[in-house]
């Protein structure tokens, strides 16, 4: 015995136009919405436009960043992105160099955490010259050799000491200072 489901007898079977267009105007509502809570909790692309992180991130690809980390769970090494702690609207992109409550110093381009060098994962490029860091330079400027050293600091609670990879002209800690984790949007995959 077979069951017709239509209860209403004449009434055409199916979805009329106006319904498909409902149904259609919810799933893409519902395709955004989903797509916005994702980005704005979960993880976005990111498109890199400036050669701070180079040769570890290329100027122009997109790498993927990752809302879901905490600020407790960052390590030495992450690649990290940031909120820029004076320009609204610009972002930061580092690797983590020192942690809350240790010491940072650079002599000479190695960097040193707690008075041990930290192996580098990137090479340096340009020559270090005696002659420039000499010079009487009122303002640190980018890729300038005087950026090779830092007097040694210990890293306040709730802030961090970041480098850019491109350590000849990327922005970072050096010209910034100890960054805020409260600035922290997320960790960078590349």
């Amino acid at each position: 015995m077979q069951f017709d489901r239509d209860l209403v007898p004449g009434r055409k079977k199916g979805l009329s136009g106006q319904n498909v267009l409902l149904a259609t105007g919810v799933a893409f509502g519902l395709a955004i919405l989903v797509r916005l809570l994702f980005h704005a909790y979960v993880a976005f692309p990111l498109f890199l436009p400036v050669p701070d992180m180079e040769p570890t991130l290329k100027q122009g690809d997109y790498y993927h960043v990752d809302r879901m980390i905490r600020a407790e769970d960052v390590q030495r090494g992450d690649l990290l992105l940031f909120r820029h702690p004076t320009v609204q609207d610009a972002y930061l992109f580092a690797r983590l160099i020192a942690l809350p409550g240790e010491q940072f110093q650079m002599h000479a381009r190695v960097a040193y955490v707690n008075n041990q060098p930290l192996a580098e994962l990137v090479d340096w490029e340009g020559p270090l010259e005696a002659a420039a860091l000499a010079a009487p330079i009122p303002m640190i400027e980018l890729g300038s050799t005087r950026r090779d050293y830092h007097e040694p600091l210990i890293i306040p609670e709730g802030l961090v000491f970041v480098l850019a990879d491109n350590r000849a002209t990327g922005l970072d800690s050096r010209d910034l200072g100890p960054i805020s984790l409260a600035l922290l949007e997320g960790r960078i995959k590349p």
